[in-house]
């Protein structure tokens, strides 16, 4: 039998989805387990909100408007490799060269280059990263790539990622092996407890519902516990108050305060108080739950990396004070499938990680000066 997928509409509230699907679909979403917390009744698999090959192919455009960018992605592309191996830093124990003449034999495989389908430069601790999504053909094979890279004081790359981009019809229905594009970074200052998150239901509660998938809440215990004895009021949690900030680049586009918060134990409705960022790429973070009064970015703003953008609280579908953040493909409104959200360079149960899925019931920081190197990623064609 050939499943059919048809997109909904969306309710006002990004984070309960009201599903106009097929009749099949709807016996999909019934046979769902209906999640407690901050999760609903998933609609069941919808379609991923993108145009068809052929519109890409004629929106992307020829190079990167800055020259010295075209020239960067121009040598990556190139069958002479010694332009780049000049500018790789050596690493001790690994046959970098080696690895990066590997890659690119897989890159000029491809084909020749369509063109670009979407660049965007930000800033990183102080140094320029530029990603570029871009498209290859080859006969009549269209393949996508993502180049990420940023250069040192002294002109040599100490950021270079290569890897490919799945098609819509690749991830599949639960976007299992999706690599976000986004470099995203733990949206929380401090340590974390992860109350759910990670790959399998076990773990995360949200697993059976398609657009929160792959979501997190994060709390703090002291010596085990969410919140001090003797009181119950939201204060008395340790994660009340928490500041959540931007986990990439990007523009506001949902953002709602004034929603007040629960009493502990007492569920409210919808997300509550919280804001969606668009990322580029297709990507998008939605972060919810927040005190009232804290949200400090609004529709159109844009954000940088570790931007403050409100209090972790307790309103909302929720019942006692977290941060509920997850990654999906589209806004609010446009049928948004749920997409796995990797954290970059954090430290997981003191363990530094390149990329990494943390599950319940571990603590998750930012990685911070001092900490080890993490291990590379062996997942992209490159990786430094």
């Amino acid at each position: 039998m050939r499943l059919v997928f048809v997109p909904y509409r969306a309710q006002r509230d990004p984070m309960v989805p009201l599903t106009r699907s097929a009749c099949r679909i709807g016996i999909l979403a019934l046979c769902g387990a209906f999640l407690a917390g901050c999760t609903n009744l998933g609609p069941g698999p919808v379609g991923w909100p993108q145009p068809p090959q052929a519109a890409m192919t004629a929106a992307a455009q020829r190079t990167l408007e800055a020259p010295s960018d075209e020239a960067t992605l121009s040598a990556l592309e190139a069958k002479d490799t010694d332009p780049v191996r000049a500018k790789l830093p050596p690493r001790s124990g690994r046959n970098v060269d080696r690895e990066y003449r590997r890659a690119a034999r897989r890159v000029r495989r491809l084909g020749a280059r369509v063109g670009v389908l979407e660049a965007r430069v930000h800033d990183e601790d102080g140094r320029r990263v530029v990603t570029a999504l871009t498209l290859y053909r080859k006969r009549s094979r269209l393949t996508k790539l993502v180049f990420q890279w940023s250069f040192d004081g002294e002109g040599r790359f100490d950021l270079l990622s290569i890897r490919p981009h799945p098609w819509p019809d690749e991830i599949g229905e639960i976007a299992e092996d999706y690599l976000s594009v986004n470099r995203f970074r733990f949206p929380l200052v401090g340590e974390w407890d992860v109350l759910h998150g990670g790959r399998t239901p076990d773990v995360n509660k949200h697993f059976n519902h398609v657009q929160q998938r792959w979501a997190f809440d994060f709390v703090i215990r002291e010596g085990g516990e969410l919140r001090a004895a003797g009181s119950k009021s939201n204060e008395s949690y340790y994660g009340h108050g928490g500041t959540i900030v931007a986990p990439a680049p990007g523009v506001v586009v949902f953002s709602r305060d004034g929603m007040r918060e629960n009493r502990p134990g007492r569920r409210g409705k919808l997300g509550g108080n919280g804001v969606v960022i668009d990322h580029g790429f297709g990507e998008f973070t939605a972060h919810w739950h927040m005190i009232t009064g804290t949200v400090t970015a609004q529709v159109g703003d844009r954000v940088e990396y570790g931007q403050a953008l409100g209090k972790v609280g307790n309103s909302g579908r929720s019942t006692m004070p977290h941060l509920h953040v997850h990654l999906v493909s589209a806004a609010p409104g446009e049928s948004p499938q749920a997409l796995p959200l990797e954290f970059h360079d954090v430290v997981v149960d003191g363990v530094p990680q390149r990329r990494s899925m943390p599950p319940r019931p571990t603590k998750v920081r930012q990685r911070a000066d001092g900490d080890p190197q993490p291990a590379r990623d062996k997942r992209p064609l490159f990786d430094l």
